[in-house]
C-alpha cells in the first residue's frame, strides 16, 4: 500500500532568462504617448527625401495647369469663333455677292473707258488749228471765245 502513496507536486520553478534576453531599462515615457512594443527590433528612421524632388513636382504640376489652360483656352476661342462665322454667315454671303456685282460693274465701265479711248482722235497727230465740228466747236478760236462752263 505504501506504493500508492502519492508525493505532494512542487510547483515548477521559473525559467532563468539569460543575460543576453533580459529585458533591459525601460526610459520613462513621456504621459500620453503609447509605450513602445516588448522585445521588438527598433527599425532605422526613414531617410528624407532630397529637395529637388519637391522642387521638380512643382514644376510638373506647373507645366500640366498651363498646358490644361492653354487648351482650356483654345477650345473656347474654336468654339466663339465657330459661333460667330455662323451669326455672321449671311451677310458674309451678302458681301460676297455685292463684291461680285461690283467687279462686274468695273469690268463693264472698264470695257466701256476702252471703247471711247479706241474712238477718241489722236491729237498728237492732228493740228489743232484744223479741227471741226468737235463737239459742236468749229475750231480753235471759238475754244478761246467761248465763256466758261459753269458746273
Amino acid at each position: 500500500m505504501a506504493e500508492n502513496k502519492k508525493e505532494p507536486i512542487a510547483p515548477p520553478a521559473a525559467p532563468v532568462q539569460p543575460e543576453s534576453q533580459a529585458n533591459p531599462e525601460i526610459p520613462p515615457i513621456a504621459p500620453g504617448t503609447p509605450p513602445p512594443a516588448p522585445n521588438t527590433p527598433q527599425s532605422p528612421p526613414e531617410a528624407k527625401k532630397p529637395v529637388w524632388h519637391w522642387i521638380l513636382g512643382g514644376c510638373l504640376i506647373l507645366v500640366i495647369i498651363t498646358l490644361a489652360g492653354i487648351g482650356v483656352l483654345g477650345w473656347l476661342g474654336l468654339r466663339s469663333a465657330q459661333n460667330m462665322i455662323q451669326k455672321y454667315q449671311p451677310s458674309i454671303d451678302q458681301t460676297q455677292q455685292n463684291l461680285d456685282q461690283f467687279n462686274k460693274e468695273a469690268q463693264d465701265w472698264q470695257k466701256k473707258a476702252e471703247d471711247l479711248q479706241k474712238n477718241m482722235p489722236n491729237l498728237d497727230n492732228t493740228n489743232i488749228n484744223n479741227l471741226q465740228n468737235v463737239n459742236g466747236v468749229q475750231g480753235i478760236k471759238d475754244l478761246q471765245n467761248a465763256a466758261p462752263r459753269q458746273y
